[in-house]
């Protein structure tokens, strides 16, 4: 925080790129609308990356291209894919695909070459997992996933998980930073 703050407060500086979340964002709009010369600002405010499956789509490539994205590096990047709309017809044979190809990343230290997702990086990203998977489990459903696996010491290990939820839940709007992708179905 004091180091960002230090560098958008810079006179020398003459732009800004800064990728993070809405609120550290609009902290830099605002310390820059009150600062006395204008400064470019370029913001990835942080978003839910989501992905388009349609009846015509190659399941296989779709699952897998999803699942990728949704879980590599545990779900913590900022270009993680956060929910998947699925068009109706093709629900059910996406989901079975998606969770054959998520079953087989492995999770685990992530130092060894065969290892897909390693821990999840703090605990309260943890706290956060299993949060989201108990207001998963009340206000829809986990299709697959939703727990902790025994790894290695001194980590939280989450499994690819995939949940389902009503419209406007707030999975399918605020970012996680999780190895947690919410469904949702089109016509």
């Amino acid at each position: 925080d004091a180091t960002g703050r230090s560098l958008v407060a810079q006179s020398g500086i003459v732009g800004i790129a800064f990728t993070g979340s809405h609120e550290a964002g609009m902290g830099i709009f605002r310390a820059l609308a009150a600062a006395p010369t204008a400064k470019l600002v370029i913001a990835e405010m942080g978003g839910k990356n989501p992905a388009y499956v349609t009846a015509t789509a190659d399941l296989d490539i779709a699952a897998q291209g999803v699942a990728r994205s949704a879980f590599g590096l545990q779900g913590q990047k900022c270009s993680a894919c956060s929910v998947v709309y699925v068009q109706r017809p093709v629900r059910d044979e996406f989901v079975a695909r998606l969770a054959r190809f998520a079953q087989q990343l492995k999770v685990g230290n992530p130092e060894q070459r065969a290892v897909f997702m390693g821990p999840l990086y703090t605990p309260p990203a943890a706290a956060r997992f299993r949060e989201n998977v108990t207001m998963a489990e009340r206000d829809g459903q986990v299709i697959f996933g939703g727990h902790f696996i025994d790894g290695d010491p001194g980590g939280d290990y989450a499994q690819p998980t995939l949940v389902e939820v009503p419209r406007g839940h707030a999975l399918l709007r605020e970012e996680q930073f999780l190895p947690l992708l919410a469904l949702r179905c089109f016509d």
